[in-house]
C-alpha cells in the first residue's frame, strides 16, 4: 500500500513579505468590498487566522511562491505588518487545498450557535445552558 505523499512541510516558517511573490495580480481587492474588508478587519483585530501558503521558488529558495492568499498578503501590506507566518507546500501544484475545504472560518459557523446560547441564557437563566444545548 502506497504512503499518501504529505502536502506541506511539518513545521510553519515565518516569512518577510518581501520574500513572498504572488502568481497572479490582486487586480483592485476593493472591488470585493466585503470580502476584502473582513480580510482586513480580521488581521487587524486577532490576526491571520489562515496561513498563506507558499512554495519555494526554483532557484533561488531565498523567495517564495504564493499558491494561497493573495488577497490576504494584499490586506498584511497594507496593513504594514512586516512579515506572515505560512505553510511552505512540498509540490507547486496550481489548484490549491482551499478548493477542497470549507469556504467559512470556525467563526462564521459557530456564531449563529453562540448567539443563541447567549440569547437562551439570558431569556432562560439555567446553571448548564451549555451542557443543555450540547445534547439538543
Amino acid at each position: 500500500m502506497n504512503t499518501p505523499k504529505i502536502g506541506f512541510e511539518k513545521q510553519r516558517m515565518v516569512l518577510p513579505l518581501d520574500r513572498i511573490l504572488p502568481v497572479r495580480v490582486v487586480k483592485d481587492p476593493d472591488k470585493n468590498v466585503s470580502r476584502y474588508q473582513t480580510i482586513v478587519s480580521s488581521i487587524r483585530e486577532i490576526g491571520v487566522v489562515e496561513p498563506l501558503m507558499v512554495y519555494p521558488q526554483k532557484g533561488n529558495e531565498s523567495f517564495y511562491l504564493l499558491m494561497d492568499g493573495h488577497l490576504r498578503l494584499h490586506a498584511l501590506r497594507e496593513l504594514g505588518i512586516p512579515e506572515v507566518e505560512c505553510l511552505v507546500a512540498t509540490d507547486d501544484e496550481s489548484f490549491t487545498y482551499n478548493a477542497r475545504i470549507n469556504r467559512l472560518s470556525a467563526i462564521q459557523i459557530l456564531k449563529p450557535t453562540w448567539k443563541c446560547l447567549l440569547l437562551s441564557s439570558m431569556l432562560h437563566p439555567q446553571p448548564n445552558i451549555c451542557d443543555s444545548a450540547y445534547r439538543l
